[in-house]
């Protein structure tokens, strides 16, 4: 219930200032502007809710059991307005017994701009780790795609992509680009062997 105090706290506080806006005699549009801020904040609230409750029902905490059913039930209601943990921790849920629902939920968080989201996409496609059979091109796209926002461990992966040619041809010059970028130690050791 504690998450459920969340909601309602941050309806009362965006409440609040929506009600002071207009007692400081903000116009209409103002006003308009701050019920959307207040719908934002209530959706969001709901969301992180309901992505904890789910988390209580997966792990047995805050009193409640385990209850796979109850868990997806929750995070399934928490990814469906866009929580991008939610989603996430669904697409581990179903990990080992269910590639297609593990790519289905991981790639809406990877499209919602989730680097991690991306990079873990990359590696279902391209190392075998949930999907039976490799897609390169699909991997290669979402290596490119975390590794171009931000994620230091995409580098590396794209600089392998580039040196074994998985999804691309083979380009050596732009293995080297992206292994010297990357931090991982195994670029190095890759950097090297190139020499």
């Amino acid at each position: 219930m504690k998450h459920y105090s969340k909601v309602i706290g941050a309806a009362l506080t965006c409440t609040c200032l929506v009600f002071l806006s207009g007692c400081n005699g903000l116009n209409k549009e103002s006003e308009l502007h701050a019920d959307a801020l207040l719908a934002a904040k209530i959706e969001q609230a709901e969301s992180e809710s309901m992505y904890q409750r789910g988390l209580d029902y997966l792990e047995g905490r805050n009193g409640s059991e385990r209850s796979s059913a109850k868990a997806v039930h929750w995070l399934e209601q928490a990814a469906d307005r866009g929580h991008i943990q939610a989603q996430m921790a669904l697409a581990e849920f179903y990990r080992l017994t269910d590639g297609k629902q593990y790519v289905y939920w991981m790639q809406r968080a990877a499209e919602r701009g989730s680097t991690e989201a991306q990079l873990l996409l990359a590696h279902a496609y391209g190392r075998g780790e949930v999907l039976k059979t490799p897609k390169y091109a699909t991997a290669f796209y979402w290596y490119n795609k975390a590794a171009l926002n931000g994620n230091k461990n995409a580098l590396y992966w794209l600089g392998w992509s580039y040196l074994k040619g998985e999804g691309i041809p083979v380009d050596i010059e732009l293995a080297k680009y992206w292994f010297r970028r990357s931090s991982d130690p195994r670029a190095a050791k890759e950097l090297a062997k190139l020499k």
